[in-house]
């Protein structure tokens, strides 16, 4: 019966919920300003666009949890680690894991991101997993580039493609999303306000338009918001920085699901502050 409960929900869900997978959205960073922080100076997230793991000046380690559809079914955890390597170069793995025993989803994602220039260039690779008690467990590899660089002082443009090689679980040819996504990052308060706009179309499927706001009225405190077009949702965030650890809370609200809760957190491991 909780078998039966849980597939039916995911069969339900992709009607209103984001295209890609729940596991491209453990961030509460990424989720604060509703998943258009592709372009962000300011985003803490390892699981969207490669390029912008830039932003990480210093070592540090992540966790995330979200909890979805008031169900502990539908919860994401995940862990992950950001190294500079050298100067230009900087490396993250990230492992994260949706549902439970009757229907799972999880994925490892190593990333690498080189400076160019002005210009962040990013790649990843993920192995994706798929199964469940009564499923068959399928895997796959797929590959993400992205790109974020500075067309002003105050103005930057990100791009990523998801999955470009369209590779797929076997028992259905787009089960797993390819999707592009581009967008840009204005700052018209220099350390203090962003403006995130993306468009994200999937190949197979709808496209979406995600605008979100970054505040930090003070160094320790910032405030987000963000909508998405389709699902139609809005997200509201806080993030809290004391020393070397920074907290994350999100909520993200949708039409016709019940609401979501986001925690994330990450500690910077090295003495020197991140920038």
């Amino acid at each position: 019966m909780r078998i039966t409960l849980v597939l039916s929900i995911l069969i339900f869900i992709p009607n209103f919920a984001q295209p890609q997978s729940f596991l491209h959205q453990v961030s509460a960073s990424s989720a604060s300003t509703g998943y258009a922080d592709i372009a962000s100076v300011y985003s803490k997230s390892i699981s969207g666009n490669p390029a912008i793991i830039s932003n990480f000046k210093e070592a540090s380690l992540l966790s995330g949890f979200a909890y979805r559809f008031n169900h502990p079914s539908f919860s994401t955890m995940s862990a992950g680690v950001v190294m500079p390597v050298a100067s230009p170069i900087r490396v993250s793995l990230l492992a994260a894991r949706f549902g439970d025993r009757a229907f799972h989803e999880q994925a490892v994602s190593l990333s690498v991101c080189h400076q160019v220039g002005e210009t962040y260039l990013g790649l990843s690779l993920n192995v994706m997993e798929e199964g469940g008690e009564q499923l068959l467990t399928e895997r796959s590899a797929t590959i993400d580039i992205g790109v974020a660089l500075p067309l002003l002082s105050s103005l930057r443009l990100g791009a990523m493609v998801k999955n470009i090689l369209r590779t797929a679980y076997r028992y259905e040819e787009n089960s797993i999303p390819t999707y592009i996504q581009t967008g840009i990052a204005y700052e018209p308060l220099s350390d203090k306000l962003e403006l995130q706009l993306v468009i994200s179309k999937e190949v197979a499927g709808e496209k979406a338009l995600h605008a979100g706001v970054f505040y930090k009225p003070i160094p320790e405190i910032s405030l987000q918001t963000g909508v998405r077009t389709y699902p139609l949702s809005q997200h509201f965030g806080i993030g809290c920085k004391l020393n070397k650890v920074s907290v994350h809370y999100v909520i993200e609200r949708s039409q016709y699901l019940p609401v979501n809760h986001l925690l994330g957190m990450y500690v910077q491991l090295s003495k020197k502050a991140a920038i």
